[in-house]
């Protein structure tokens, strides 16, 4: 199982935010990345962390 491990910041000094989403498959973690991706590019979100662990 893949865990996809996302940290977002709303550009404050405040806590970030981590989103933890759990994938299983190597291909739907691929396409999460891609949407992930896709959505940040869009929304101007800045993320500064995204790491995968497996487990």
């Amino acid at each position: 199982m893949y865990i996809i491990v996302i940290t977002i910041s709303d550009g404050n000094d405040n806590t970030p935010v981590k989103i933890n989403i759990k994938v299983f498959g190597i291909i739907l973690v691929h396409i999460l990345s891609g949407i992930l991706e896709t959505l940040v590019s869009i929304l101007y979100i800045p993320v500064f962390g995204a790491q995968i662990k497996y487990n």
